[in-house]
């Protein structure tokens, strides 16, 4: 007889810190985060971010282009 195996949840999670692309050690979102493996192209919603939205973004900051916004 064949045994029933589940195939739900197989992405296995990580500890992680989440971090900016600028050039500053301060530049970290979120530390001791767990999240699901993560894949080139995957997305990431980070709300309520302070600096990271347009209006409080430091433009052009170290060469930087203007940041993208996405409406959800």
């Amino acid at each position: 007889m064949q045994e029933n195996q589940c195939i739900c949840n197989l992405v296995q999670a990580e500890e992680v810190t989440a971090a900016g692309n600028l050039y500053t050690a301060q530049d970290v979102i979120g530390s001791g985060v767990l999240l699901n493996k993560a894949h080139i192209g995957d997305l990431l919603e980070i709300t309520n971010a302070g600096s990271y939205g347009y209006s409080l973004s430091p433009l052009l900051f170290s060469g930087h282009a203007a940041p993208e916004q996405i409406l959800i």
